[in-house]
């Protein structure tokens, strides 16, 4: 069994301090169905729930994680110290590597909207998402598959690829 404050995300998420809900540097609030967090209201779903308190959220939508950077933006909850003039507070948590920071440097997630971070389906040759993506990418053509003897020319064309993935992004809801 798993300690609960391994769950709970004080860094970048809600934590109590004095007596107070607290994220960044403003106070968070529950009315009815809204979180109030400074002075902006969003509507409270359980999936943003998760992002505000979990280290490993489950599934999230596009709106939900929407949501959420705005609150990170709001409330500075990236920074050292939730002070805008300092540098933002990196980690090596799954929660900064695949969420925080891609969304603040404007990309998206490094996950699927609505898919676990811990499970997926891969790129197989089987999964719905290849057999989709490969006739929407070569709708009248058979894939050849390319060896690659050199590990750095594999590594420039798999940067090639993501730079090109990320510009072209819809996302998926």
């Amino acid at each position: 069994m798993t300690d609960e404050k391994e769950e709970f995300d004080e860094k970048y998420g809600i934590r109590e301090v004095e007596g107070k809900l607290k994220l960044g540097n403003a106070d968070v609030r529950f009315n009815d169905d809204k979180i109030v967090v400074g002075e902006f209201k969003y509507n409270g779903t359980k999936r943003l729930y998760e992002l505000l308190f979990k280290k490993n959220p489950g599934k999230f939508t596009y709106a939900d994680a929407k949501n959420y950077k705005y609150i990170l933006k709001n409330t500075h909850a990236y920074k050292v110290d939730y002070n805008p003039n300092k540098k933002t507070a990196a980690s090596r948590g799954m929660k900064y590597m695949k969420f925080i920071k891609p969304i603040l440097e404007g990309h998206p997630p490094n996950v699927w909207w609505t898919r676990n971070w811990k499970t997926g389906l891969g790129l197989g040759t089987k999964s719905k998402i290849s057999k989709k993506l490969s006739k929407k990418l070569y709708p009248n053509s058979v894939i050849e598959y390319k060896y690659w003897n050199d590990v750095k020319e594999l590594c420039d064309r798999l940067k090639l690829l993501k730079r090109n993935y990320r510009r072209n992004f819809i996302p998926i809801q």
